[in-house]
């Protein structure tokens, strides 16, 4: 059975960023949205490399 991720905000973050490689909230559960901070660590889930300028 698949993991049902928590959905803590369904529209966009406006967010500012500097270039850097950053990880996504997968399971919707961090504390720190969107980014991860380690909540999913036994839910099922793996966060989502993402990058801001150039990878």
């Amino acid at each position: 059975m698949e993991p049902t991720p928590n959905i803590p905000q369904k529209g966009p973050y406006a967010i500012e960023l500097e270039a850097g490689t950053y990880w996504w909230c997968a399971c919707g559960y961090s504390q720190k949205q969107p980014f991860c901070d380690g909540s999913h660590r036994g839910r099922g889930f793996t966060p989502r490399k993402a990058y801001s300028g150039s990878p």
